[in-house]
């Protein structure tokens, strides 16, 4: 209970967007390198790390592919089926947009305050199986009540065609006036599935496990297993 407090007392609403900014920036910088693109293909709140500043980092580029031009990779399973994007779970070719899918779910869980029942208590294989055979869809598990604006970004990024969801430069553009991301149920918010402040540590078992701590600074992409000696700025 105590961890509990000091969770809701530090994901203050405005920690939450500036960590889906931050997020962004980087995935905006992954996806944006001139010359082959980097494609994270894990992206979970276990991959995020954060400081008290806030800064951030993204790490674990174990299972990320580099794409040349606008060419589009051959699927293979990656990643843990809460985050991963439906084309990766169906063995479908996929590009950068399957990270932003899985930024979409990230989102999703800083502007709901959802931690560990992220898909109403359905485990892994659940979400694989009914994602996979079309049973269940995000985009249409979003209720209404939070910042229209910030709704609508959330669905855009989970839709399940990657053709219709933004690039990450869209997406900072769209956060660009978010200051806070309020409770649900308070500041005009609405909730879903009662859920708890420690939205970006949700895990596979439905259990926050905490997120590691690099040294403080601006929105970092760590690019060799999370190791902040080779943390680049964006």
């Amino acid at each position: 209970m105590q961890s509990e407090r000091l969770r809701r007392s530090w994901l203050t609403p405005a920690r939450r967007a500036t960590i889906s900014r931050q997020l962004a920036e980087g995935l905006a910088f992954l996806h944006g390198l001139p010359g082959p693109r980097v494609i994270h293909r894990d992206l979970k709140p276990n991959n995020v790390l954060l400081e008290a500043a806030p800064s951030l980092g993204i790490c674990d580029f174990g299972l990320s592919r580099i794409l040349a031009g606008n060419d589009v990779q051959s699927s293979s399973a990656a990643g843990h089926a809460f985050w991963m994007a439906p084309e990766l779970l169906r063995a479908q070719p996929y590009d950068e947009k399957a990270d932003v899918y899985s930024y979409g779910v990230i989102l999703y869980q800083l502007a709901y305050w959802v931690d560990d029942q992220l898909y109403g208590g359905l485990n892994k294989a659940q979400v694989d199986f009914q994602v996979v055979h079309g049973i269940l869809r995000l985009q249409d598990r979003l209720p209404s009540g939070i910042d229209p604006a910030v709704q609508a970004l959330v669905r855009d990024c989970v839709d399940e065609d990657p053709r219709n969801r933004p690039s990450m430069s869209q997406v900072l553009e769209r956060l660009a006036s978010v200051r806070e991301l309020s409770q649900p149920g308070h500041g005009g918010t609405g909730s879903v599935h009662g859920g708890s402040a420690a939205a970006v540590t949700a895990t596979a078992g439905g259990h926050g496990d905490g997120l590691a701590r690099p040294a403080a600074g601006a929105a970092t992409v760590a690019v060799a297993g999370g190791d902040p000696e080779h943390h680049r700025q964006v």
